[in-house]
């Protein structure tokens, strides 16, 4: 949200990294101490283990550069007009 903020686009990301178990075990925990933490939260504070994302016309290229430094790296998604940022997660739920 940080990069799209001052350009009031958004952003619609479907094929976000599934969490590592670790990660999901933490989300696990936090629901276990507080009901009322939500995937939402989840996402919106931990980011659920996808580390960074870039924003760029050439998707193409980055993968591949990222790639030759033993980084995995997909499309995420797309950015939109509507300045909100819809996130689908691992368990298939919209936020």
């Amino acid at each position: 949200g940080r990069v799209l903020e001052p350009t009031e686009c958004g952003a619609i990301l479907e094929h976000l990294f599934k969490p590592a178990e670790a990660v999901q075990h933490v989300e696990w925990l936090a629901r276990k101490i507080d009901p009322a933490f939500t995937e939402e939260k989840a996402y919106t504070n931990w980011s659920m283990g996808n580390g960074m994302l870039v924003i760029t016309r050439d998707p193409g290229t980055v993968i591949e550069i990222a790639e030759k430094h033993g980084i995995k790296a997909k499309v995420a998604g797309y950015t939109t007009d509507n300045p909100n940022i819809a996130i689908r997660t691992h368990l298939g739920n919209w936020i």
